[in-house]
């Protein structure tokens, strides 16, 4: 079994897929828009140049997939975020540091009783993020 964060994007998934591939040092295996797929030659117009399916991977291991939503039936992401872990505390701040680019930092990044660096943010996207110095010793990691 595995779980995989399925995102949705108001008509920037591609971009933030980029994003998240150089930020993680991920690859984008799968981007499919509408236009894509045969079955979908009917969508509206404006609807066709979305991405309808992106997958990105560390290796074999799936890490995130997405697309955009169609219309105005599009609502931020709410009661959840994205959990990563790094080790160390540089990496971690790095990390954070360029997701609050454009975004909005939530908690900064400081050592907890659970870390030596915790901290939330959600990035210009729209997705809530916890970055995290892992630390063998901790419970909570």
């Amino acid at each position: 079994m595995n779980f995989t964060p399925y995102l949705s994007f108001n008509g920037n998934c591609q971009e933030a897929m980029e994003f998240y591939t150089k930020l993680f040092g991920a690859q984008i295996d799968v981007l499919r828009r509408f236009s894509d797929e045969e079955s979908c030659k009917d969508m509206p117009a404006e609807a066709q140049d979305l991405v309808m399916y992106a997958k990105l991977s560390f290796g074999k291991t799936t890490w995130l997939m997405g697309s955009d939503v169609i219309g105005e039936s599009y609502q931020r992401p709410q009661g959840v975020h994205i959990s990563v872990g790094f080790d160390t505390e540089a990496k971690a701040r790095e990390v954070f540091n360029r997701l609050a680019g454009d975004g909005n930092v939530v908690m900064p990044l400081a050592k907890t009783f659970f870390s030596e660096g915790f901290g939330m943010v959600r990035d210009r996207f729209g997705i809530s993020w916890m970055v995290n110095v892992n630390q063998s010793e901790s419970p909570y990691y």
